[in-house]
C-alpha cells in the first residue's frame, strides 16, 4: 500500500495509512519503506505512523537538519505544479542526459530503472519514458548508474514527468565527445551536468566543443549545463593543487544556459514558495590532500568568452561572459527527495539532491515544458531569458535571489600544518549577478513567456 507525500519530508513526521485488507508485504522493499503499513492492523484507518530513520536506513533525507521536498512540494514552489495539472508536463518533448560510464563495481552503483521505478511508486509519478543509449566502452550492463545519472533521471522527471528522457553513456572526458554531439542530436533538450574549468581543455579541444554546441543549437536544442559547485574558484586542471578565479566550460558558451545554485525554504505542507538564498554550504575541505574541495554555486566572468550581445547593459557584466544565468535549489540539506538501490538492489534510501547538477536537470525540465506548450523547440534560450530579466515581468517570472554569497574558505597542508584561507567570490543582489544569475523559476508565468517571445 502507497501513501503520497505531497509536503516536505522531516524525521517525525507522521503517516495515516487506510489498511483496505491484508498485506504481506516484506519490510525493506521499495514499495513499503516500512511507513506504509503497521503490522497486525485491521482494516479500517491504522493509527499515525511515524517516519523515523529506520524506516530509510542510510537517509540522509532524515538525518537534521535536513529537509527533502516531495516531487509535489518542488512543483509547488517553483510554479510547476500549475502547468502540470493543465497537461503541460513535457509530453512530446526529449530531454538527454548524457552521462558518464559507470561500472558496477563502483561503490555508488545503482540500477537506474529500479531506482526511477522505485521513485515514481514511492511519489505516485507515472511512469518514466526512460531509455538508456549504451556506450561503446566496455560495461556489465547499461542499467549501471551512479548516483549523478540517478538524480540527473530522477530530478528531470520530477518536473517533466511526461518527458521522454535518454541517458546516453558516454566516456569520462575534460571536453564534449563526438558521442555526446550524437546524443544531441534530436533532442529537444540536453542536460549536461558535467564541467570543466574553461582553462583546461586546450584550443583545439576547445574549439571542437564549440562546434559540437553550434551544431546542437543549430538543430534547435536547448543545451543546458551546471555553473559548478566551487564558488568563485576553480580547481586547477590537475585537481584541487590550489584556488584559481575563474568559471566552468561549458556554462560559460553564450550559446548554453549556465545554471547556478540556491538554497530553498519552501512550506512543509504545501510547498509553497517561502524564500531562496545563494547555495554555500561554507565547509572548509582539505583540497591539497584526498578533498574535493568546498561547496557553493559557481559564477564568475569567463576568461575565454565576450560578452554576448543578450547581456548587454545588465548591471554586474563587464566586458565578459557573465555566468551563471539563473538558479535552482542546490543545497545538500533541502532538495528534492531521490531513491537510490545501492549495491545492485540493496533495500532503497532516501537521499537529497544537490549541487548545481541539481539545479540542471531542473530547468531542462522547465524548458521541455515550455516547448511543449509553444508546440515548437525554443533553442538556445539566452536571449528570451535576459529580455524578460529586463521587463517588467521579470519579478512574476522569476524569484529574485538578493542575499548569500559565494565565497568559500579553503584548507589544504602547507608543510605538515593545515592552512584555511577565504576565497573572495561575490555577492547576491537585486536582478542579475554572478552567483544566481537572475534567479530561480516561476514556471507558471515564466513557461508561456518563454513559448511566446519573438527572441525565439
Amino acid at each position: 500500500m502507497e501513501v503520497p507525500l505531497q509536503h516536505a519530508i522531516t524525521l517525525g513526521d507522521t503517516v495515516t495509512v487506510m489498511v483496505i485488507g491484508a498485506t504481506n508485504q516484506v519490510p525493506g522493499t521499495f514499495s513499503d519503506f516500512e511507513v506504509y503499513t503497521v503490522p497486525g492492523t485491521a482494516p479500517g484507518v491504522a493509527p499515525a505512523y511515524t517516519i523515523g530513520r529506520a524506516s530509510l536506513a542510510g537517509s540522509s533525507c532524515l538525518a537534521p537538519p535536513a529537509t527533502c521536498y516531495s516531487p509535489q512540494a518542488y512543483r509547488a514552489a517553483y510554479g510547476v505544479a500549475p502547468l502540470v495539472a493543465k497537461g503541460i508536463d513535457g509530453k512530446g518533448r526529449k530531454i538527454v542526459l548524457p552521462e558518464m560510464v559507470d561500472q558496477a563495481n563502483d561503490t555508488d552503483a545503482t540500477d537506474i530503472f529500479s531506482d526511477i521505478s522505485a521513485y515514481d511508486a514511492y511519489f505516485h509519478l507515472p511512469p518514466a519514458h526512460l531509455s538508456v543509449v549504451p556506450s561503446a566502452m566496455s560495461k556489465t550492463s547499461p542499467d549501471i548508474a551512479g548516483l549523478e545519472e540517478a538524480e540527473d533521471v530522477e530530478v528531470a522527471h520530477a518536473v517533466a514527468p511526461g518527458a521522454a528522457l535518454e541517458v546516453v553513456l558516454v566516456g569520462r572526458t575534460d571536453h564534449l565527445e563526438m558521442s555526446m554531439l550524437a546524443s544531441m542530436k534530436g533532442a529537444d533538450v540536453a542536460s549536461l551536468s558535467w564541467a570543466s574549468p574553461e582553462a583546461c581543455p586546450t584550443t583545439a579541444q576547445l574549439d571542437e566543443d564549440r562546434s559540437l554546441i553550434s551544431q546542437a543549437v543549430a538543430g534547435r536544442t536547448t543545451v543546458i549545463a551546471d555553473s559548478g559547485d566551487y564558488g568563485a574558484a576553480v580547481e586547477a586542471c590537475t585537481g584541487w593543487t590550489g584556488p584559481e578565479r575563474g568559471v566552468y566550460f561549458p556554462a560559460s558558451d553564450p550559446l548554453v544556459l549556465g545554471v547556478g545554485g540556491t538554497t530553498l525554504t519552501a512550506a512543509a505542507g504545501t510547498g509553497a514558495y517561502v524564500s531562496e538564498v545563494a547555495w554555500n554550504s561554507l565547509n572548509a575541505e582539505d583540497f591539497g590532500q584526498n578533498g574535493v574541495g568546498p561547496m557553493a554555486s559557481g559564477g564568475g566572468s569567463s576568461d575565454v568568452f565576450a560578452r554576448p550581445a543578450y547581456q548587454d547593459g545588465v548591471p554586474g557584466i563587464g566586458a565578459s561572459r557573465g555566468v551563471p544565468d539563473v538558479a535552482g535549489d542546490a543545497s545538500e540539506t533541502s532538495g528534492l527527495a531521490l531513491i537510490f538501490e545501492l549495491d545492485g538492489g540493496s533495500s532503497p534510501a532516501m537521499y537529497s539532491a544537490a549541487g548545481t547538477s541539481e539545479a540542471t536537470p531542473l530547468w531542462a525540465g522547465i524548458i521541455a515544458l515550455a516547448d511543449q506548450y509553444a508546440g515548437r523547440d525554443l533553442g538556445p534560450v539566452g536571449a528570451a531569458i535576459y529580455l524578460i530579466g529586463k521587463s517588467p515581468a521579470y519579478h512574476a517570472a522569476f524569484h529574485d535571489v538578493t542575499k548569500g554569497n559565494n565565497t568559500i574558505w579553503l584548507s589544504r597542508f602547507v608543510n605538515g600544518i593545515t592552512l584555511s584561507e577565504e576565497f573572495k567570490g561575490y555577492e547576491a543582489g537585486p536582478g542579475w549577478d554572478p552567483v544566481t544569475g537572475w534567479g530561480t523559476p516561476v514556471a507558471s508565468v515564466l513557461v508561456p513567456l518563454l513559448a511566446h517571445d519573438d527572441a525565439n
